[in-house]
């Protein structure tokens, strides 16, 4: 029996069952799985990563693995492995961003972005496994940018062709990849202490196109990650912000996003052409424990700001 994909009503995304990770995939439900991504950006295995053996078999279905450029987000000896995990009781390599949402403190929050932005270089995607679920919070937010950008006025589309964004590795506070009822917090002082001097390597600004186009549909792309944009290439910063503001009315209008819900042994995947994604953070007594691989993509879009 093929693998079962099927629409999450409402939402982009598409779940997919009926299929045993404990085996090999074969070729017609390798098919499936890859045409579906293409065409829905997000795809949920809900219950199948029982290991990181299904990860990796699911993960081949979307191209070749990346090796993490990161040692200190290495989840094991394996090159392929990331831990994106927040536990409270040990140096958490994303536990240094707090911000109060809705009232309450969490940690590990990451507003709305496309993965490796800040480097001319960027990935075709990724697949997460949950590990194990905070009590509450952790939810993953995703939005489809080939869907915010047909939502664009044609005036607006016109105006963003030929556009491109300088990305930052640390920008200034940026409130719209954050959004209503969101306030940035410093970590607590216990939470600085054993965190001790470990400092984020730093990038080279760099510059992407605001849109891009799909190469298996052509398709446009609003190419836009809002937690790292710093301007508009030529722009000064006034005009720059001026313009994200009001293409994040768009882009960043919850009622077209979907928040997973994570479950133990869930496995999500996502094409970083064209989705964004935020990791709502847990409460900072919470653990949640999360492993990743990535997709390898040769993405010539990009550029550093000047040479290195």
């Amino acid at each position: 029996m093929a693998v079962t994909i099927e629409p999450v009503k409402g939402t982009f995304v598409r779940r997919v069952t009926d299929i045993d990770l404990d085996k090999e995939i074969s070729d017609e439900d390798r098919a499936l799985i890859l045409k579906a991504w293409i065409e829905a950006g997000v795809l949920i295995f809900p219950g199948l990563g029982k290991s990181n053996e299904a990860l990796f078999k699911l993960s081949c279905c979307f191209g070749e693995l990346e090796i993490a450029p990161t040692k200190s987000l290495l989840a094991s000896d394996n090159p392929y492995l990331l831990d994106l995990s927040y536990n409270p009781d040990r140096n958490s390599t994303i536990s240094d961003f707090y911000v109060e949402l809705n009232g309450e403190q969490r940690a590990g929050y990451l507003g709305w972005h496309w993965d490796m932005s800040y480097t001319p270089g960027t990935v075709r995607g990724a697949v997460l496994r949950m590990v194990e679920t905070p009590e509450r919070g952790g939810e993953t937010g995703f939005i489809d940018a080939v869907g915010a950008y047909e939502r664009l006025p044609a005036a607006l589309k016109q105006r963003l062709e030929g556009l491109e964004v300088v990305y930052l590795s640390k920008p200034e506070w940026n409130p719209i990849c954050y959004g209503a009822g969101v306030v940035k917090k410093e970590p607590p002082p216990e939470r600085l202490a054993l965190e001790g001097d470990t400092k984020r390597t730093k990038f080279p600004p760099t510059v992407h196109p605001m849109v891009i186009t799909q190469r298996e549909t052509g398709r446009k792309i609003l190419k836009l990650s809002p937690m790292l944009c710093g301007y508009v290439l030529g722009w000064d910063q006034q005009s720059s912000q001026a313009l994200f503001e009001e293409i994040a009315g768009y882009l960043l209008d919850e009622r077209y996003a979907y928040f997973h819900h994570w479950r133990v042994n869930d496995l999500v995947a996502w094409d970083n052409w064209r989705t964004i994604h935020t990791a709502c953070g847990v409460p900072p007594h919470m653990r949640r424990m999360v492993v990743r691989t990535t997709i390898l993509d040769e993405y010539k879009l990009g550029r550093l700001l000047e040479p290195v």
